[in-house]
């Protein structure tokens, strides 16, 4: 036997080692957990806290959250246009099998339309707490698309806080399979919104019904890169590194005075891209790797400073490499 034939003879008894100790592993794990849980909970339960046990994860504030929300399950009135939509699901601890109890959840949505109602008439807005086995359920219409500005639309999704005692908040967003915007948003096309895009199904009374159960965990928190508030987003441009051009993604939630500028790593100001009021919207800027005098900049790494109305909304950091 040659030395490749040993090497590759190794690798196959690594190989088998390695599935053999996976499937100790997870006979061992599903013993304990079934001797531990069977009595309590189901099997369909067992086998998410094995199979799917990921806590939810989180997605941007945007800019129409009302505090204050009445407690209601009715979000909207039965003359509110639109097709009525019945969302329930379970509210779990990290271990994905121990319901949270008195979980609040602030719920809220655009109209049919797309739009948002931010008035003290609450409509499309609500609270709830999960009950003992960690339920919820609320009713409502299935909203619009919203329109950010220039023909450019969010795909339908209903915003939800969760809040518990014993774990952190969390900030995220329900999507739903299907809808055509969700391949071009940065948010709902984002890996981690895989498991908050839900199937909806018709019932005998041509309602939509869908199940979305959240997984708080002590560690969950909104990314960074999500932290929107209520001014706007600033997206890393691409490509990055770059030579000649780059595209710069950023949306602005009101109106108000833009200013994006690129800076040296030192803070000297290089060029102004943006500086003039603007519309809420999404929008794309290019920069040609210029200074403000037209002249090429040698390679580096530069800031992108994005603020409205003097507020600093995000910085990225984008290297020129030629």
């Amino acid at each position: 036997m040659n030395n490749k034939e040993k090497r590759i003879e190794h690798k196959s008894v690594i190989k088998k080692k390695e599935l053999n100790r996976r499937k100790f592993l997870q006979r061992g794990s599903l013993a304990a957990l079934a001797s531990i849980f069977l009595s309590k909970f189901s099997f369909g339960k067992i086998y998410r806290a094995i199979v799917r046990c990921l806590p939810t994860t989180a997605d941007i504030l945007g800019p129409f959250y009302k505090s204050g929300a009445p407690f209601t399950t009715k979000l909207a009135d039965i003359n509110e246009p639109g097709d009525r939509l019945f969302i329930k699901g379970n509210v779990f601890t990290s271990d994905c099998i121990t319901p949270v109890e008195d979980a609040l959840m602030d719920v809220w949505h655009a109209d049919d339309s797309g739009a948002y109602d931010t008035s003290n008439n609450y409509n499309l807005r609500g609270k709830m707490k999960t009950d003992a086995n960690g339920q919820y359920s609320f009713e409502t219409i299935l909203p619009g698309a919203y329109d950010t500005g220039g023909g450019q639309f969010r795909p339908k999704h209903i915003h939800i806080k969760a809040s518990a005692q014993g774990h952190t908040d969390l900030t995220t967003q329900l999507y739903f399979q299907g809808d055509p915007f969700i391949p071009t948003d940065p948010w709902a096309s984002d890996p981690d919104a895989v498991n908050r895009i839900i199937p909806l199904t018709k019932d005998i009374d041509n309602n939509w019904q869908g199940e979305f159960d959240i997984i708080l965990d002590s560690n969950t928190g909104i990314d960074e890169s999500k932290k929107l508030g209520d001014l706007g987003y600033l997206l890393q441009n691409v490509p990055n590194p770059f030579s000649d051009f780059t595209s710069i993604n950023y949306g602005v939630f009101r109106k108000g005075d833009v200013d994006i500028s690129i800076y040296d790593i030192k803070g000297s100001l290089i060029k102004k891209l943006v500086y003039k009021k603007m519309v809420p919207g999404r929008f794309t800027i290019e920069w040609d790797c210029t200074n403000q005098n037209g002249s090429k900049v040698p390679n580096g790494i530069y800031i992108c400073r994005f603020a409205i109305n003097n507020n600093n909304v995000k910085n990225i950091r984008m290297l020129v490499q030629k």
